[in-house]
C-alpha cells in the first residue's frame, strides 16, 4: 500500500514537474519570439491595426474594427478634415470576430472612445462557407453546423494564440535578431494612417448595381459570432462607449440576406446600426472609379466618400468634439498634411 501511494507521489511529482518546465518554456520562448517592434521588419505583420500604441493615451473618440472592409472604408484622417473627431482603425487582414474582441479588448486599455464601430462582414466572413439562398433547407443546416464547428475551432486557436503569443509567432524561428532575446517589446512608434490601407488603385465594380434587391431570405448569424458579438456589447458598456455596426459599400459581399440578419440583431439588441450600402447613390460612389478590386474593397476615391456620410451620421447620432483648433490635437493636422501628400503620389 506504501508503495503504491509512494509511487503514485512520484508519479503526480513528474506531471507538475514536466508542467512547470514546460509552462516556462512557452513563457520564455512567447517573450523570445513575440515582436519587439510593431513593423513588418520586427515581424508585426498587423503593424498598421496595431499602430494605437503610438497614439496619446485617451486620445481617441472613435474606434472601427474589423477586417479589409473596415480598414479600406474608413479614412481616420479624412474624419478629421471634415469634422475634427479623432478615430483608429483596429483592423487586420480576414479577421475572425474572435480577433477583433481581443483587439479591442487591448485598444480599450489605452483609450477610451465614446464610439465603438464594428464593420459587419466579418460576422458572415470569418470562417466556412457561404449559406446561399439557393440552397435547399437541408444543405443549408449541413453547411451552418459545419461552420459552427470551424467557428469553434477558431475560437480556440484565437484564444490560445493570446494567451501564448509563442503559438502565433512560432514562424519568425528563422528571423529571429539578437535584439529579440534583450529587448522588451516598445510600439510606440507613430504611424499618421491611423489604421486606415490607403490605395488609389482604380479597379471598377461592373456587376449588378442592384445588389441590395430585396430577398425573401435572412442568412443566418452563427452561433459563435453571436456570442463574441454579444461580448463585444457587453464590453463597450462596461467601458462607457456606445457600440455601432456599420456596413461598409461591398456589392461583392453585401446583400439584403445579410442586411437582414444584421438589421434583426441590432434591433434586437438595442444597437444602432448604419448600412451605407443603402445610401451609395446618396454618396455618389462611382463603381468605375470607386473600387480598388471590382467591388471587393473600395480604394481612397471611395473611402473619402463613405467616411464623409459616417462622419455625419456620428454627428446626427452623438456628442462629438471637434478638435481641429485644440492645441493638443495639432499632431492630427500634422498628419493629415503627410497623409494628404501620399494621396497626391
Amino acid at each position: 500500500m506504501e508503495k503504491n501511494k509512494k509511487l503514485i507521489t512520484q508519479r503526480i511529482s513528474k506531471v507538475i514537474c514536466f508542467l512547470l518546465i514546460f509552462t516556462a518554456f512557452l513563457g520564455i520562448g512567447s517573450k523570445i519570439f513575440i515582436p519587439k517592434k510593431n513593423s513588418a521588419e520586427y515581424g508585426n505583420k498587423n503593424y498598421y491595426g496595431n499602430s494605437y500604441h503610438g497614439e496619446r493615451a485617451n486620445s481617441i473618440d472613435i474606434v472601427v474594427v474589423g477586417n479589409s472592409s473596415a480598414y479600406k472604408s474608413f479614412s481616420p484622417l479624412e474624419l478629421w478634415n471634415k469634422y475634427g473627431y479623432t478615430s483608429f482603425v483596429c483592423g487586420a487582414p480576414a479577421q475572425k470576430i474572435q480577433e477583433g474582441y481581443y483587439m479591442l479588448e487591448n485598444f480599450l486599455k489605452e483609450q477610451k472612445p465614446k464610439v465603438v464601430i464594428y464593420e459587419t462582414e466579418g460576422i458572415f466572413n470569418s470562417y466556412g462557407k457561404k449559406i446561399k439562398s439557393s440552397y435547399n433547407q437541408a444543405k443549408r443546416d449541413l453547411i451552418f453546423l459545419s461552420n459552427e464547428i470551424d467557428g469553434i475551432n477558431a475560437t480556440l486557436d484565437v484564444v490560445t494564440a493570446n494567451i501564448c503569443p509563442l503559438l502565433k509567432y512560432h514562424n519568425r524561428w528563422s528571423s529571429l535578431k539578437p535584439e529579440d532575446f534583450t529587448l522588451e517589446p516598445d510600439y510606440s512608434k507613430h504611424y499618421v494612417s491611423k489604421g486606415y490601407v490607403l490605395t488609389n488603385k482604380v479597379k471598377p465594380y461592373r456587376g449588378n448595381k442592384n445588389y441590395m434587391k430585396p430577398s425573401d431570405y435572412t442568412t443566418p448569424i452563427q452561433y459563435t459570432n453571436l456570442y463574441y458579438l454579444n461580448k463585444m456589447k457587453e464590453l463597450c458598456d462596461k467601458n462607457g462607449a456606445e457600440f455601432v455596426l456599420m456596413s461598409s459599400p461591398l456589392p461583392r459581399a453585401w446583400n439584403d440576406e445579410r442586411h437582414k440578419a444584421v438589421k434583426a440583431y441590432a434591433e434586437k439588441n438595442n444597437i444602432k446600426y448604419l448600412d451605407t450600402n443603402l445610401y451609395i447613390d446618396e454618396m455618389k460612389i462611382d463603381w468605375s472609379k470607386d473600387s480598388s478590386d471590382k467591388g471587393y474593397h473600395l480604394n481612397m476615391y471611395g473611402a473619402k466618400k463613405n467616411t464623409a456620410f459616417v462622419g455625419k451620421y456620428l454627428t446626427d447620432n452623438f456628442k462629438l468634439t471637434d478638435h481641429r483648433g485644440d492645441k493638443e490635437f495639432s499632431q492630427w493636422n500634422k498628419d493629415y498634411k503627410i497623409y494628404s501628400n501620399k494621396k497626391i503620389k
